[in-house]
């Protein structure tokens, strides 16, 4: 069976619940999310996996989110 990583489990989370986010500290207040903490997972979180799904979830907010992350990394 297939296990998502935590960053596509966010991803869809963040899809199926219709959420706006429009940047990291939206999310970080929202869900509580401990960013530093998240960008630690190296195994999980890294350039690649963020490039790999900016050509999955192409919706400008998305994008832009995934970009945002992709500066902090």
């Amino acid at each position: 069976f297939l296990i998502a990583t935590p960053l596509k489990a966010f991803m869809d989370y963040w899809v199926i619940s219709k959420k706006k986010y429009h940047t990291l500290e939206d999310v970080q207040e929202d869900l509580r999310f401990d960013w530093e903490h998240f960008f630690s997972l190296k195994d999980f979180v890294s350039r690649e996996s963020v490039e790999f799904l900016k050509r999955k979830y192409f919706r400008k907010e998305h994008v832009r989110l995934l970009q945002e992350m992709e500066e902090r990394l």
